[in-house]
């Protein structure tokens, strides 16, 4: 018998209730009932489908955020004989509303099963999405989920891919880590785990959005426009200053790395970026700096050309 066919049911009451939630995030409105109806405003327009079909209301292509997914203290609580899966078909749900998501299996249920195997848990409309589980490291490694987390991002995303780590197990992750969605393991997945998972992808998928605008502008731009990008700095802060034609933009950022990687995503390439040794209130980047800036740029453009 499959994993997949000893998913119980039983606990789908303890979901049943009525949930409506309505807040606004970069001006789009995340809205659904867990137990009826999933809905979506988004500036102004509606779209309603029944729960249990696939409901393709979110629009990044697929891949633009990975949910790397526990199971034991996730997908049902962390107890001697629980009933497992039992929060299964919810997810499931959360997952449907966001067609572009990836997930990938984290837990140490991939050092026991197939991913064949843990594949056949989901619902088959889904099983595509499934895309693969994180390497095992030594586990003396410190935060060594996150560890493991952050090597497929390297390995399989480009680089400052979004994601989010469902996970019942706090010493996994390093203190404050931003994409640690923590859930109470003698509990599991509860309904409000899942409203702040979907506030978390309706954050993320905007800020892809975003992401995506700017590349396809920086591409125009770099095809039609004179395109240029003078990088400054004041003690901590880095301004780079973009050029697009006659349009500017303003980057600032403490990170000479972080900022390679927000100007590769605006379609900038080393040869873009100058380095004055002055401007009034900053001063010349370090060796170091440029060094951290070049090597992001020119490592992120590496993994999206492999």
């Amino acid at each position: 018998m499959s994993l997949f066919h000893r998913i119980s049911s039983a606990s789908i009451a303890n979901f049943s209730k009525m949930v409506t939630w309505l807040r606004p995030i970069n001006g789009h409105h995340c809205f659904y009932r867990l137990d009826s109806i999933v809905c979506v405003v988004l500036n102004g327009s509606t779209t309603e489908s029944s729960v249990g079909k696939t409901s393709p209301i979110s629009s990044s292509p697929r891949g633009d955020v990975t949910l790397f997914l526990d199971v034991d203290g996730v997908l049902h609580r962390r107890a001697p004989g629980a009933e497992k899966f039992t929060a299964l078909p919810q997810l499931q749900q959360s997952i449907r509303r966001h067609p572009r998501l990836e997930v990938v299996i984290s837990s140490s249920w991939r050092e026991v099963f197939d991913f064949e195997d843990l594949v056949e848990l989901f619902d088959e409309d889904l099983r595509a999405r499934i895309v693969g589980s994180t390497p095992v490291l030594e586990q003396d490694t410190e935060f060594v989920r996150q560890r493991e987390c952050e090597q497929w991002m390297r390995t399989h995303c480009p680089p400052g891919q979004e994601w989010i780590a469902l996970e019942d197990e706090k010493a996994l992750f390093q203190p404050g880590c931003p994409q640690l969605l923590l859930v109470d393991g003698s509990k599991g997945l509860q309904l409000e785990d899942l409203m702040r998972l979907e506030e978390r992808l309706c954050e993320a998928l905007a800020r892809v959005s975003e992401v995506t605008l700017a590349r396809e502008r920086g591409a125009r731009a770099e095809e039609h426009l004179h395109l240029s990008c003078v990088v400054t700095a004041s003690g901590d802060e880095l301004l780079a200053e973009i050029t697009y034609g006659n349009k500017r933009e303003t980057l600032r950022h403490a990170d000479a790395a972080e900022l390679g990687l927000a100007l590769l995503a605006r379609g900038m390439k080393p040869e873009h970026v100058s380095f004055p040794d002055w401007k009034e209130g900053f001063h010349g980047m370090s060796a170091g700096q440029r060094a951290a800036l070049f090597g992001a740029m020119r490592m992120g453009r590496k993994q999206r050309t492999a």
